[in-house]
């Protein structure tokens, strides 16, 4: 991200910037309890869930940039393997609930929704029938102006 003169190569970096340069707009809750949880999202998010969301990215789309061709093998082990318990863990944290921490957006909302655009990227769709509640959850989310708007500016994906 550059603003100005000013160049932040790291996500969670951007968002903390953003947080106090816009600071009637918080990506972070202010209750202590929820605060830890969001960063706890937040690094899960860029952690553990890629393993099930961005590896299929890598292994669909960024193999043929490198003049690969994909491995199905992988890519169903992914889905096979990978996913289902890491899925189940969000599934059982998301619950009925509108947002993972809180009753506000933050930063552990916007963490998990951009591991799954990126699967969507990569041609999958997201789990309805065994994992509603994630499926319920990154579909309002990914329907929030901060995310359709980017969204739907993208050749890829149309919401």
């Amino acid at each position: 991200m550059t603003d100005g003169d000013l160049a932040i190569p790291d996500s969670s970096a951007i968002c903390g910037y953003i947080e106090k340069k816009y600071p009637e707009h918080p990506l972070y809750p202010s209750e202590p309890g929820d605060y830890g949880r969001a960063l706890w999202f937040e690094d899960w998010a860029d952690n553990e869930l890629p393993k099930a969301t961005a590896a299929l990215f890598f292994n669909r789309i960024a193999v043929k940039m490198m003049k690969r061709e994909p491995d199905e093998a992988v890519i169903q082990k992914i889905l096979d393997d990978v996913q289902p318990p890491i899925f189940a863990y969000l599934e059982a944290q998301i619950g009925n609930k509108t947002y993972l921490v809180g009753d506000a957006f933050s930063i552990a909302d916007i963490a998990v929704t951009s591991q799954f655009i990126q699967m969507l990227y990569a041609g999958e769709s997201l789990p309805a029938e065994q994992f509603p509640n994630i499926t319920r959850y990154v579909t309002e989310l990914m329907h929030r102006d901060s995310f359709k708007g980017l969204v739907n500016n993208d050749p890829f994906i149309k919401i």
